[in-house]
């Protein structure tokens, strides 16, 4: 085996170790049929990554649209009619504040989750989620516990750090996770699970662009890659293993 590949494998199967360690310990409240354990400690950091995720795309595209377009309106009218320096540099400035808060809309919520959670206490911010065939819940940090049915949830999203799911409904509910924290399962298996099971509702043409153009933004298609790559490698790991034994 090439000195590369079996380097891998070693830190793969380390990592398996100490997943497997730390399931041993699983808090009280997920049940045995958990198939994916996952302890995020909602850090700042984490809360405006998982509210820019929820932010609606089409929205998101209308501020980005809004401040080009005023932008290159500036620039035309700098060249061709001889606008005023400060009323182009007004332009300009504008211009780059929606561009700006295009990519930063989830901000005013995040600091509203910030505030919540400092005024109930640090532990407040450790969740346990875990998923199981049919459901997917998590056990706050006061011990109660939610679990929902995968019909329930109508978009999942994220970026290499953050994964969001959010449940349908007029006031949707919103939970943000650790992607690096799984102690049963991994990251990529999960992606995987939640594009199986969740169905999302219908979106238009211009709303579903929007979306995938910044999902892309976010990084989502790596995490979507990786997954990808995860279900390769086991399939030519149980290819590799029948071959073995037939042979």
């Amino acid at each position: 085996m090439p000195k590369g590949r079996a380097k891998a494998k070693r830190q793969r199967n380390r990592e398996r170790a100490a997943r497997a360690e730390r399931a041993r310990n699983l808090p009280a409240g997920v049940p045995r049929d958990a198939i994916f354990v996952n302890i995020s400690v909602l850090t700042n950091k984490y809360l405006r990554q998982g509210c820019s995720l929820t932010v609606s795309a089409t929205m998101r595209l209308a501020y980005l649209v809004c401040g080009v377009g005023i932008g290159v309106a500036a620039v035309i009218g700098r060249i061709f009619f001889n606008v005023d320096t400060l009323l182009l540099v007004l332009m300009l400035l504008l211009g780059f504040s929606l561009v700006w808060q295009s990519m930063h809309l989830g901000m005013e919520p995040a600091r509203q989750m910030m505030k919540q959670y400092t005024k109930a206490g640090e532990e407040s911010r450790r969740h346990v989620y875990f998923a199981t065939q049919d459901d997917f819940g998590v056990v706050l940090f006061n011990g109660v516990v939610r679990q929902f049915p995968w019909t329930m949830v109508d978009e999942f999203a994220g970026t290499k750090d953050t994964f969001t799911l959010t449940l349908k409904g007029g006031n949707p509910i919103v939970f943000i996770m650790d992607a690096q924290g799984f102690v049963k399962g991994s990251a990529e298996d999960f992606v995987r699970l939640a594009f199986d099971k969740i169905e999302p509702e219908p979106k238009g043409r211009v709303s579903a662009g929007a979306s995938k153009m910044f999902r892309t933004l976010d990084n989502w298609s790596v995490v979507k890659a990786q997954a990808r790559e995860a279900e390769a490698r086991k399939k030519a790991e149980r290819k590799a293993k029948r071959k073995a034994r037939k042979g």
